[in-house]
């Protein structure tokens, strides 16, 4: 399929309009075969991508659907989880993934982020994932440091599950899926060279140098260089790890390899050689996808840290304007207690003068004589109030309410049972009914009305909804 034969996926209003449970708000990237959509779930308030495939022919479309099936069983912490998928009323595919908020391993590698004391865990996560992916029969296809993203959390989230690698690099759908366990060995050695070589192979297969002879050995037997040692599980490369890791610490050779968990050019010095640790107990050989812990130390990031910073200087300035607040309202109330205190005899004082001038006879003046007392205003006695029967006064009656719309009621109750219907489908992953209830909804939404026919091929949950609708509106209607 060339570029110019290139499909023309939905614009975001178009998507939206398909899918009335995701608020669509931008496409971030766009393929050959697939397009990429961020999104949010409204009804559980999170962030959600959005990947739409064409349709493809009669004869893929089988196992393509089986491959996505099979993606949706896989959970783990360290797989990026799928929550739904289905087929648009045009024809194309759609799947909703989880949205990892982090950035590709590949990338972080090559920025130099990559450092010792948090590629070893990394590692392990990513032999635990793609062991369960194995676990269920299936392959991943595509592992590379491209398809490993590191969440916020320095966590390991395996994408890209099931997809093939063309010609030319790209992950596709739509193109036979070609992999299988024994190449997902192969990747995962050169996966975790490029994590503890920060390189890639030599293009004649050989590893770094700047490898510890314990982590290359490893590698030899995880990408078939050793084949009477070859490694055949992701579980059993993790326990290599952690036997590779203790003869590293076991050796403690000063201006050898020891204490290197990977990384180029990273060394121990003799110091840290001579202050290590002992060497740790051996532990109990590990089962296929049941792997023990990884006690791991997190390092803050940079806005980590100043959040905190921020955070620490917020609440010391609220302590502090807390106390100043105290202390100014205790000022207060000392100064006004004092003055209350001072003004209270300059109070009596003013009531004695006032009751001296009042016992002092009338001074006689030459000014007109006020009248002794005002005439009385005429005021009219208020309506006498006629009881009712029982000598008691009744309150005015209230207006009756206004008429509720029963056909509104009954619309609204459909809605209702529509949205349900719709929940339900996506939960028991009736995916075939899916669409066709969501349509309703939509038009719904757009105040269209319900037709009085039946369209061939209506699911029968959305076919009974309507018939009882219909048989509640005629009996309204009567």
């Amino acid at each position: 399929m060339s570029e110019s034969l290139a499909p023309s996926f939905p614009d975001l209003s178009e998507l939206g309009g398909w899918l009335p449970l995701y608020e669509v708000e931008r496409q971030v990237h766009a393929g050959r075969d697939s397009a990429l959509y961020l999104g949010h779930q409204t009804a559980l308030d999170r962030m959600v991508v959005i990947e739409v495939i064409p349709e493809p022919g009669a004869a893929e479309i089988t196992s393509l659907m089986d491959r996505l099936r099979a993606r949706a069983r896989l959970v783990h912490p360290g797989i990026s989880a799928v929550y739904d998928f289905g087929r648009t009323p045009t024809g194309f595919l759609y799947l909703v993934t989880e949205h990892v908020e982090g950035r590709s391993l590949g990338s972080l590698i090559v920025e130099r982020q990559i450092k010792p004391k948090n590629a070893f865990p990394l590692a392990i996560e990513i032999c635990e994932a793609l062991q369960l992916i194995h676990d269920h029969e299936l392959a991943h296809g595509a592992l590379s440091p491209a398809t490993v993203l590191v969440n916020q959390e320095g966590r390991a989230k395996l994408t890209c599950m099931g997809m093939a690698v063309t010609e030319e690099g790209e992950l596709s759908w739509l193109e036979p899926f070609q992999g299988g366990a024994h190449a997902d060995m192969r990747d995962l050695g050169i996966t975790l060279h490029w994590m503890f070589a920060r390189c890639e192979l030599d293009a004649d297969g050989r590893l770094s140098r700047d490898l510890p002879p314990s982590f290359a050995a490893v590698l030899r037997r995880c990408l078939g260089q050793d084949p009477a040692r070859e490694l055949h599980h992701p579980a059993e490369v993790a326990e290599a790890l952690h036997e590779a890791l203790r003869l590293e610490q076991a050796r403690g050779e000063p201006g050898g390899k020891a204490k290197m968990i990977v990384a180029a050019g990273v060394k121990a010095s003799p110091s840290q050689v001579e202050s290590s640790a002992p060497t740790p107990p051996t532990s109990p050989p590990l089962k296929p996808g049941k792997m023990d812990p990884i006690v791991r130390q997190h390092r803050p990031s940079f806005y980590q840290r100043l959040d905190a910073f921020v955070w620490r200087a917020f609440s010391t300035g609220l302590h502090l304007l807390i106390s100043l607040v105290s202390i100014g309202s205790l000022v207060l109330l000392v100064l006004f207690k004092d003055r209350i205190v001072i003004e209270q005899p300059a109070a009596e004082d003013e009531v004695a003068a006032v009751e001296t001038i009042q016992v002092e006879p009338p001074m006689e003046s030459p000014v007109m004589e006020m009248p002794a007392k005002a005439p009385p205003m005429i005021t009219e006695p208020p309506p006498p109030v006629k009881p009712i029967s029982g000598g008691e006064i009744q309150p005015a009656p209230t207006p009756p309410a206004p008429p509720k719309d029963p056909l509104a009621d009954l619309r609204a109750q459909y809605v209702t049972a529509v949205q349900q219907a719709a929940n339900q489908a996506l939960e028991t992953v009736r995916l075939d009914d899916l669409p066709y209830l969501q349509k309703e909804l939509q038009l719904l939404q757009n105040n269209g009305e319900i037709p009085d026919v039946d369209e061939p091929g209506l699911p029968a949950t959305l076919r009974a909804l309507r018939q009882r609708y219909r048989e509640a509106r005629i009996g309204i209607t009567r």
